[in-house]
């Protein structure tokens, strides 16, 4: 099984995001944005606006959580491509 809190890296050796950040970004976009327009009783504009206030606040304290806990973790290859190409020893 993936450890969905280690970071990822791509093909230049870059850390990513993990699995988790990514689920977070998605689950906090959604649920603000939901929350936002039902707080603004159907107005979209003032909707958006509270809604990605609230998302602005969730994912920063989500990442730096996320980002504590994910950091001593050893780093996974973002796709099984990537992998492949640094057995082969390819530069760019």
């Amino acid at each position: 099984m993936r450890d969905l809190l280690a970071p990822l890296h791509d093909h230049k050796g870059r850390r990513t995001p993990s699995e988790a950040s990514r689920a977070w970004f998605l689950l906090v976009i959604i649920a603000s944005l939901a929350g936002g327009q039902a707080y603004a009783a159907g107005n979209i504009v003032i909707g958006a606006a509270c809604g990605l206030t609230i998302a602005t606040i969730l994912l920063n304290i989500g990442w730096l959580i996320l980002n504590t806990v994910g950091e001593n973790r050893a780093p996974i290859a973002l796709t099984s491509a990537i992998i492949r190409m640094s057995e082969t020893d390819e530069s760019e």
